[in-house]
This record gives C-alpha cells, structure tokens and sequence, in this order.
C-alpha cells in the first residue's frame, strides 16, 4: 500500500508539494496553504505552472508545508503521546478516546 511518507519528507524539507486527494494526503495537505490538490491533468498543469512561475507561491507553501509537519507529525508531537499511549497499555488502562 501507499502512504504519505514521501509527501511528508517533502514538507518538512520546505519544498512545496502538488497531490492528489488520496489515501492521507487529504490530512497531510491543506490546500493552498501547505500545498496544493490536484483531482484532474489540468489541476495538475495548472498548479504545476503556478509554481515554476511563482517563487512567493512556492516559498510560502514550503513554509507551510513545513509548519504543518512540525505541528503535526513530528517526533516533538508524537513521542509524548505515544509515552503516554504506552503507559495506559502497560497500566492495563483503554486507549478508547485516543485522538490519533
């Protein structure tokens, strides 16, 4: 199966991105702020020459894209969680509720 890993590896390079709106690409990219959907050929063109002829365009969805992988799937955001999630297993405490 595919996942968002290498859209991720991109974002927290800070370089802009350009997907489609499948598997967790959905949850990884806010359009327009941290990259850009594309559903057909021509979003994909259009988006595509926004880019190569935009360096604002493409400096801000770098940056976004990059605020939105510190914000939410860094190590600096998931380790607590998971410290914790791991302590309630060990505890014998449910993780019913967790927000993954």
């Amino acid at each position: 199966g595919k996942c968002g890993l290498k859209l991720l590896q991109y974002m927290a390079s800070g370089l802009p991105v350009v997907t489609t709106p499948h598997g967790g690409a959905l949850d990884m990219v806010v359009h327009g702020v941290s990259g850009l959907i594309a559903r057909t050929e021509g979003e994909w063109l259009e988006h595509l020459t926004a880019l190569l002829g935009d360096s604002g365009l493409r400096r801000r969805l770098g940056l976004g894209g990059r605020r939105r992988v510190e914000e939410g799937y860094s190590l600096g955001i998931w380790a607590p969680r998971m410290v914790e999630i791991l302590r309630m297993v060990v505890g014998g405490e449910s993780t019913e509720g967790i927000v993954w």
